[in-house]
């Protein structure tokens, strides 16, 4: 984190142009399911109902027709159900008729690139993305308690625009890529008013993706509304 605020505010040359966004989240899953391993009987359906606050935090550096972006966009969420089964989870056996609790962690670490097309005040822009994805699923049953974790790269391609006057500008902004292996994406549309050294606005945004192979098995798909600032 102290590297990426150094990187901000980091002298740049005159023609540049920068901006940081904040956005507040309040984020739940859609549907959220897991087998490790991915065997008969061991997947989990997760609850929907469960929501978390985060904030995000995002910044583009500008050069006239591109950019380079950055951006920390933590996910934590906790589910507390009754297990219906007995199954398995990475190395650990676990009841059923149950409390269960898990703990699921799905933080993003993305840098990427941007070609920039301008129309009057307003914007298309098209690029790629490295995406470190730093994961782990806790369950927990009573005094037993067993992790998974996943850490590693992700390449994505990214798409938006910006529409903006002199008052008001709306935004759209899709990360993703589709594979044999998974998927992952990140698709958020947003309005809000602009001001003298600043906007603010109000967004929806869908994340969600996952993978299967021989070691795991994992789908999710959360939905978040927030409120973000942007100088």
């Amino acid at each position: 984190m102290k590297l990426f605020l150094l990187i901000i505010f980091i002298q740049a040359p005159i023609n540049a142009f920068g901006s940081l966004k904040l956005e507040y989240l309040s984020s739940g899953s859609t549907y959220n399911y897991f087998s490790i391993p991915p065997s008969s009987g061991n997947r989990i359906d997760l609850p929907d109902t469960t929501k978390n606050g985060a904030i995000r935090v995002f910044y583009e550096k500008g050069y006239k027709d591109w950019s380079w972006t950055l951006l920390y966009a933590p996910l934590e969420l906790e589910y507390s159900f009754t297990s219906r089964k007995t199954f398995t989870f990475n190395n650990s056996n676990f009841s059923s008729n149950t409390a269960t609790t898990v703990k699921y962690k799905f933080n993003s670490y993305r840098l990427g690139y941007r070609r920039i097309k301008r129309f009057n005040n307003s914007r298309l822009y098209y690029g790629g993305l490295l995406k470190i994805r730093d994961a782990k699923i806790c369950v927990a049953q009573s005094s037993l308690t067993d992790c998974y974790d996943n850490i590693g790269p992700v390449p994505l391609l990214n798409f938006g625009f910006d529409l903006s006057n002199d008052a008001y500008f709306l935004g759209a902004n899709v990360d993703g890529l589709f594979s044999s292996k998974g998927s992952a994406y990140d698709i958020n549309i947003e309005a809000g008013k602009i001001f003298n050294s600043f906007k603010v606005a109000l967004g929806t945004r869908r994340l969600g993706g996952g993978a299967e192979n021989e070691t795991v098995l994992n789908f999710a798909a959360f939905q978040s509304y927030y409120f973000s600032i942007i100088f």
